[in-house]
């Protein structure tokens, strides 16, 4: 009687197969969490799971907005709902408030001027680069904004196009008696259908092409978190020491979004810097300490949104049937840590340097070995 009846619904959606946090080693993305600012969402490093609690959850959405791989999805308006009425404002001037915010103006008879029209989501935190851009693109005009700060990507988005237009097209704005002073600056539109089903960067990627095409603008600086706000925007790219790299591939098993990828045509190690939510779990998968990772943010030109080789090596053919099965490095590194140890025995020296599968068979042959021993001895 004394606590009351609450009711409540669940507002986030969730995959687990796409977070970054989920039972990974060691914990490198918690933005959801860092972001909530209730205990709508929170992280359990001991079971590295995110933990959601719908009673806490006020439906501000900013967890949706900062988690980069699309693994979270606000359920009231899903990112492929929202993209289809972005569809509707083809060569509109949009003025982009919250339904909360939007009641408030329309109790004070507040009225737009005739060449807006409003765009009113449940919350603007849901909205990341990507989402923006498409609007921008869509209406070919700049945004305005019925807020007091803007966002970490609506920040990030003005860092990109004033480093192309050098000026912003993301204006926040208090007072709807200013819209009619404003003098907005307009974009070529570009009509492209975003890729729901795969992380958003990839969309972002292709709408920020369009924009570069072939010219070099410098860097769009990434957007960290500050005391007033808790939301932030990284891009960035690897380094790797070649020397010390043995193209071992654990960074290409630690990468959920294809960042780094590997070509079995040539034994390289390749990076899309374009994709890469900086999240750092691959530079601590890396056993040789081989990789850095530097998040100042996007360099707009053609070379950043193309794969780049990180490092390359020689394919080393198993001694026993000559196939492919491992890289020079590795075999070297092997060989240089247990080979002395090894070296006495003959049959387990060749194994190192044997596929699995003529591993098993040189174990077993003690024919071959005896030859080999008595060839030694000759020697």
């Amino acid at each position: 009687k004394n606590i009351g009846i609450y009711s409540y619904k669940e507002i986030i959606g969730y995959q687990e197969n796409l977070c970054q946090y989920h039972h990974r080693r060691e914990r490198h993305c918690t933005r959801c969490a860092n972001v909530c600012p209730t205990f709508g969402v929170d992280n359990n490093d001991d079971l590295m799971e995110l933990v959601f609690s719908p009673i806490d959850c006020i439906a501000c959405g900013a967890c949706v907005g900062v988690c980069p791989t699309n693994c979270l999805e606000y359920e009231e308006l899903p990112k492929e709902s929202l993209g289809e009425i972005i569809e509707q404002y083809k060569g509109q001037r949009i003025f982009l408030c919250n339904t909360q915010d939007y009641r408030i103006l329309a109790s004070q008879n507040k009225n737009l001027p005739s060449d807006f029209l409003p765009l009113v989501l449940p919350s603007l935190l849901i909205l990341n680069e990507n989402d923006l851009l498409s609007m921008v693109q869509m209406s070919g005009n700049a945004l305005v904004v019925y807020t007091q700060n803007l966002s970490a990507p609506m920040e990030f988005l003005n860092h990109i196009t004033q480093q192309i237009h050098q000026q912003n097209f993301i204006f926040a704005v208090q007072q709807v008696e200013f819209l009619s002073q404003l003098e907005l600056p307009r974009i070529e539109s570009y009509f492209y259908q975003n890729r729901y089903n795969k992380p958003y960067r990839e969309s972002f990627v292709q709408r920020l092409q369009y924009m570069v095409k072939d010219k070099d603008y410098g860097l769009a600086k990434s957007v960290p978190a500050t005391q007033s706000r808790k939301d932030s925007v990284f891009y960035g790219e690897i380094k790797v020491n070649t020397q010390k790299c043995t193209l071992c591939l654990s960074c290409v098993g630690a990468c959920n979004v294809n960042a780094i990828f590997a070509r079995s045509d040539d034994f390289s190690l390749r990076f899309n810097a374009s994709f890469c939510t900086t999240c750092g779990y691959c530079v601590a998968s890396c056993p040789e300490d081989a990789m850095e990772l530097h998040k100042e943010g996007i360099m707009l030109n053609p070379d950043f949104f193309r794969s780049q080789e990180l490092a390359k090596d020689e394919p080393f053919l198993c001694v026993e049937c000559g196939k492919v099965f491992s890289t020079k490095k590795s075999i070297e590194k092997v060989l240089l840590m247990i080979g002395d140890s090894f070296a006495k025995d003959i049959k387990k020296f060749r194994t190192i340097q044997c596929c699995p599968d003529c591993k098993v068979k040189v174990m077993l042959d003690t024919t071959n070995v005896i030859a080999q021993e008595r060839e030694a001895d000759v020697r």
